[in-house]
C-alpha cells in the first residue's frame, strides 16, 4: 500500500542586500604639504598609539602624529589603548619612516609634530581608518583634517575599533 507522503513545500525568503560599502578614500596622502621640511629616520620605540621615538641623524626624537589622538595606553589605560599601541608598533617599529611637517615644528612638550609614512603607508590616516585613533583638529596643522574626518566617518560606519557597536 502506498502511504500518502506530503510534498515538500518551499518558502521564499527575502534576500538580504548588503548595504553599500563605504567608499574608499583614494590617495589620502594628497593632503600632506609637499613644500614643508621632512626627515627620514628609524623608529626605535613606540610609546603609544600616536607617539613614536625615532632616530634622526643619530639623535633620538619623540614624534607625535599630527591630526590624530589615539586612546592612551599609559599612564592610565583607555578603551582600546593597548590595541592602538600594538597596531602602531606593528606598522612602524624598526621601520624607516618619512616624517613630514605641516605648519608647527613641535608641540608644547618639544615633540616633533609630523605626518608619518612607512613606504607608501600613511600611518596617521591608517590608525584613524582602523578606528584606533580619532581625528583631531589642532590649528594651525590642518592640511589633512578633512581626510582624517572622512576616515573617521568610514570607521564609524563600519563600527571599527573605538567605534565598535555593542550588541547584546
Amino acid at each position: 500500500a502506498l502511504t500518502d507522503t506530503p510534498s515538500p513545500t518551499f518558502t521564499l525568503l527575502p534576500t538580504l542586500t548588503p548595504s553599500p560599502s563605504a567608499t574608499p578614500i583614494l590617495h589620502p596622502e594628497a593632503c600632506v604639504p609637499g613644500d614643508t621640511p621632512s626627515d627620514y629616520g628609524l623608529v626605535k620605540w613606540v610609546s603609544d598609539g600616536d607617539i613614536i621615538i625615532v632616530e634622526i641623524d643619530g639623535r633620538l626624537r619623540s614624534v607625535r602624529y599630527i591630526g590624530i589622538d589615539a586612546p592612551a595606553d599609559a599612564p592610565h589605560v583607555e578603551y582600546l589603548g593597548a590595541q592602538a599601541t600594538a597596531r602602531n608598533r606593528a606598522l612602524v617599529l624598526d621601520q624607516f619612516v618619512h616624517l613630514v611637517r605641516d605648519v608647527s615644528d613641535t608641540d608644547e612638550f618639544g615633540q616633533l609634530l609630523r605626518y608619518v609614512f612607512v613606504e607608501d603607508l600613511f600611518v596617521n590616516f591608517e590608525l584613524v581608518r582602523q578606528g584606533l585613533a580619532r581625528s583631531v583638529e589642532r590649528s594651525p596643522d590642518l592640511a589633512c583634517t578633512s581626510i582624517f574626518d572622512q576616515a573617521q566617518e568610514l570607521a564609524k560606519q563600519e563600527t571599527r575599533g573605538i567605534w565598535m557597536a555593542l550588541t547584546f
